[in-house]
Parts: C-alpha cells; structure tokens; sequence
C-alpha cells in the first residue's frame, strides 16, 4: 500500500490525480441481487459458536459432498472405480460412459455410418442397447452377467463391475 502511495504522489506532481469509486455492480441484476442479500446478511446478528474454523471448515466440506453426491446420483469423481482399470479397460467404460464409441448410435451422428440401427435390427446400436438387451450378445451377457445388472452398475459400478463390462465387450468382438 505504502509503495502505491509513493507512486500516486509521484505521479500528482505532474498529473492531476483523482481517486474516485466506480460501483462495478451497477445495472447488473445479478449483482445488485448479491450486494442486497449481502447488505441484508450483515445486518443480521450473528449467532455465537463454539466451533473452531477448522470445524466449520470440515462441517461445511461435509454438507457439499453430500449435496453433490445427490445431485449427481451417488457418484464422486475422487472415488471413481474408473481409476483402479488398466489403461485399455478405462477406455472401453469411458467411451461407453460418453456414447462416443464404436457403434453404430455414434457413428451414425459422426457422419460415418448410414444408419444407427444394430445388426440385430431391434434398436439403434447404441451403449444402452449393445450392454442390456441386444440379442446377438445374449450368450456373452449371461456368461459376464448371469443374474442381470443394472445399466448404471455396468458403467459406473465397483472396479469388478466395471471389469465386467470390460471384458464383456472384449468376448463380443465388438470395436467401441
């Protein structure tokens, strides 16, 4: 601050130097919105606590990790079993994640392929279609999954889960 002062002074001995405020809020809606509720916060008295600020501090980490995690069904990227996968096993699940792959639902859009229907004719090959119900990979389901999994824990279950899918697309022959 002292060295900002030396420089104002220096420059006044040429210079006319003005300081003067320039409210940047002013005319934007969500601003001026922010700076009312501010305004209105600091008014309010505050609550005494007994908790340090690294309790706080923990508390309010807490309560975001749990709101993201509801808001994005229970996933958390630090926890990503996607992580624990050998290089060519996390591209299989990413693609498949994204729809950015080898079937026909992607590479239909991408201008590469006529049509997005699947060779079984039943649906558009797409990720949903190729990992839960076409039926020219039936055998191979059964044989990774014989009691049935959820689309969701195929890609975005445990390590195993995800290994799973893996493999299952390494047994179709199918190029994602």
């Amino acid at each position: 601050m002292e060295h900002l002062m030396q420089n104002i002074n220096t420059l006044a001995q040429t210079t006319a130097v003005v300081l003067q405020w320039i409210p940047a809020h002013t005319g934007i809606v969500g601003n001026e919105v922010a700076d009312r509720l501010a305004k209105e916060g600091s008014k309010t008295e505050q609550q005494p606590s007994n908790l340090t600020y690294s309790e706080a501090r923990t508390l309010i980490r807490n309560r975001q990790k749990s709101t993201f995690k509801k808001k994005n069904n229970g996933y958390n990227p630090h926890e990503d079993a996607l992580h624990q996968l050998t290089r060519h096993e996390q591209t299989i699940v990413f693609r498949l994640r994204t729809g950015h792959c080898g079937l026909n639902s992607h590479l239909k859009r991408i201008g590469i392929r006529q049509s997005a229907l699947c060779h079984c004719g039943e649906a558009d090959q797409a990720p949903d279609h190729f990992l839960q119900t076409c039926q020219l990979h039936c055998s191979e389901r059964k044989h990774v999954w014989p009691t049935g999994t959820s689309l969701h824990t195929k890609l975005w279950g445990s390590t195993q889960d995800l290994e799973m899918t893996a493999h299952f697309v390494n047994i179709t022959g199918q190029r994602i």
